[in-house]
């Protein structure tokens, strides 16, 4: 295979398998930035001994400190030779890794394009474990340039023994630890050997996952060598990239570990031609508006008339397929924290084609479509108890409840609506509907105030709001006023509010205490709602008694007398939220 022929593979690879493969960073990728290795920092700063002591050139500086100490020139005997506190030790190191004035404006010791075509990976999902050689910070720099922020550290043997599970957060381990800390091993004899802690961690981490090697020699690392040579699961593949030739010892491993070699020009050209390859990747696999387009119509068609509704299903079910094979593969399976909006943004993109469906046929459909309406809603839910699954799963369920729901809403169309908040079902517990299970509650609402600070920090319903943006488009086709959609979008979060109260209480003029869902209504109204489409509702649920049609259709068992208890006891607890407010 040529060098072409490998980046395609690899890039094909991470693009399929988000966050299985490890980068490994050795100083050749940091050295384009104008960071010296650490052996040249160790020998210029015993120079700087010398040159204090008098000594104007010193031809070998390690046998220099060796003759007038008697000790090993690490860092750390030298940075305790020259100062005496961590924060001194600090200061003395950091011009050797933070650009000066001058080093700032020629662009020097800052993040290199290898360096934030990484960070772009990761904050993409593609990669969230980096091991690194290096001492410098221009890895942490370049993610918190492209908005990537948590992230954990692992450089000293306290930090490793405390870390959190580096599948759920991105994670730089610091093979040779950080310049910040002060422990920094460089010679032969400290990089012999790892600890016990860091040994079982590499084990784990080369036996599960796969491996993107730059930018290093493996020549003076014995203990890395070694945690390779250990590697026993081959189960995801080994890419070592190489400007020239291998040393001895990076060319037994390859050979060892039976790994892809590529032949690079530097890490710069290497790493953006990979995130280039991957973006490729990502936006070929976009739907294609004109498809967008040709199912929206062919749904409007096969919506008219009853010959068409083995082809309406047919359409509706590839759709699903389509999208559940890809979710499968690139969404449910990232529960890693780190990256929760790319990861939401990317559900939002992949559905928007299904949703626009969805939308049709609840606003278009008749009732022999009802059961269709079920079937997708029970599509996107994943197994597992509220409290066991990870809260971004909650949104591709949510997401086809409210489209259903607010499009059958739009034209009164209860019984489809009752068909979807009363009847659709978990698979593993079918006695209990799906509005018990999937609903925002305050957990939710914390969880997108996190992860969206700038968007929804401060918000009183932030995931409702998300949800409110995430769908604004996909009813553009059919409700064509912005404050119209407000409207029918309060609506059905109240409706659906008080449908979960109706199924979760039994005795509800008894209950002095309830709980129920509520929405972007609790805020955005002070009469009570009285003058919104949530009072308009009720005034015509009131008129008409137990004929109104919402009640017909299967609502608070058809009694008009239960809605107006409900809807009495909800009132009470919203107006608890509100002082909260």
């Amino acid at each position: 295979m040529t060098d072409e022929d490998k980046m395609i593979q690899l890039a094909f690879s991470i693009y399929s398998n988000p966050g299985v493969y490890v980068l490994l960073i050795g100083s050749g990728v940091s050295r384009a930035a104008g960071i010296p290795t650490g052996w040249e920092i160790m020998l210029d700063l015993i120079r700087k001994i010398g040159a204090v002591s008098g000594e104007k050139e010193i031809e070998n500086p390690e046998k220099w400190y060796w003759d007038k100490y008697e000790e090993e020139p690490t860092y750390s005997n030298l940075v305790k030779r020259l100062a005496r506190t961590r924060e001194e030790q600090r200061g003395i190191l950091r011009e050797y890794f933070e650009p000066n004035e001058e080093e700032r404006e020629a662009g020097e010791k800052q993040p290199t394009k290898a360096h934030k075509a990484i960070a772009k990976l990761v904050k993409e999902g593609y990669i969230k474990l980096i091991l690194t050689t290096n001492f410098d910070r221009l890895i942490e720099k370049a993610l918190e340039e492209e908005g990537v922020n948590n992230y954990q550290i692992l450089s000293t043997k306290n930090k490793i023994k405390g870390k959190a599970p580096y599948i759920h957060r991105v994670t730089i381990i610091k093979l040779h630890g950080d310049y910040i800390d002060g422990e920094m091993k460089n010679t032969p004899e400290e990089l012999s050997e790892y600890s016990k802690e860091k040994n079982k961690l590499l084990d784990k981490i080369f036996d599960d996952f796969g491996l993107i090697v730059c930018g290093w020699s493996a020549i003076y690392d014995d203990a890395l060598r070694n945690a390779l040579y250990r590697r026993k699961n081959r189960r995801y593949s080994i890419y070592w990239t190489v400007r020239s030739e291998l040393s001895p010892e990076a060319k037994e491993l390859v050979e060892f570990q039976e790994a892809n070699l590529i032949t690079i020009e530097n890490a710069d050209t290497f790493y953006e031609e990979l995130s280039n390859k991957i973006e490729a990747l990502k936006e070929y696999n976009k739907p294609h508006p004109l498809s967008s387009v040709i199912a929206f119509e062919e749904t409007k068609k096969y919506l008219s008339e009853e010959k068409y509704d083995i082809k309406l299903e047919n359409l509706l079910m590839d759709e699903i397929e389509k999208v559940s094979i890809d979710l499968k593969q690139n969404f449910w399976k990232l529960t890693n924290e780190h990256n929760v909006e790319e990861k939401l943004s990317y559900c939002v993109e992949k559905l928007q084609t299904l949703m626009r469906i969805n939308s049709l046929i609840g606003y278009f459909g008749a009732d022999r479509h009802k059961y269709l309406l079920k079937k997708i809603a029970e599509q996107f839910i994943v197994d597992g108890n509220r409290g066991t699954i990870h809260y971004a799963d909650y949104f591709p369920p949510l997401f086809f409840l409210y489209v259903l729901g607010i499009s059958a809403l739009v034209k009164e169309k209860y019984r489809s609506l009752a068909t979807i908040l009363l009847k659709t079902r978990l698979k593993a517990r079918e006695t209990k509907p799906l509005i018990t299970e999937i609903y925002i509650d305050n957990d939710l609402n914390r969880f997108i105030e996190h992860f969206f600070k700038e968007k929804y920090r401060r918000h009183h319903t932030p995931a409702n709001n998300y949800i409110f943006d995430s769908l604004k488009d996909v009813f553009k086709q059919i409700i064509s006023r912005e404050s119209e959609y407000e409207c029918i979008f309060d609506l059905f979060e109240y409706i659906f509010a008080l449908s979960y109260l109706w199924f979760t209480v039994d005795d509800i003029d008894n209950n002095s205490s309830v709980w129920a869902p509520y929405g972007r209504f609790v805020w955005r109204y002070s009469d009570d709602y009285k003058t919104s489409c949530i009072g308009d509702f009720v005034k015509e649920g009131e008129s008409k008694g137990n004929n109104w049609e919402f009640l017909k259709a299967g609502f608070f068992n058809g009694s008009i007398e239960d809605f107006k208890r409900y809807n009495k006891k909800y009132k009470e607890f919203l107006s608890k939220i509100r002082i909260g407010f």
